[in-house]
């Protein structure tokens, strides 16, 4: 694939999330999963900056992160949090009672 087409792809890629993105949130339950998905890999700081001039896209953003962007790191750090405890007890059972 040419760097042309790895372009045209991007920019249709980026038209629909924008497109999805301002509809939100009456959009499918997947679609909500896509962006999620994109938000946390794909966009840029130029996503981004598009996103912020674009009142509709602002306000769609603001409401996607708050319902699930923001819930999810929540539990996410939970979860970490959890096992990095249970790590740090596993490991200090073996220094002090030789598990």
């Amino acid at each position: 694939m040419t760097t042309k087409n790895r372009a045209e792809k991007a920019r249709e890629h980026s038209t629909y999330i924008y497109t999805t993105l301002a509809h939100y949130p009456q959009i499918e339950r997947e679609a909500v999963s896509e962006l999620i998905d994109w938000f946390e890999k794909e966009a840029t700081v130029a996503d981004m900056m598009h996103i912020g001039r674009d009142p509709e896209l602002k306000r769609a953003y603001r409401r996607l992160k708050s319902d699930h962007i923001d819930r999810l790191k929540g539990v996410r750090l939970f979860w970490t949090a959890s096992l990095g405890m249970l790590a740090a007890a596993v490991a200090a059972g073996f220094v002090i009672g030789g598990l």
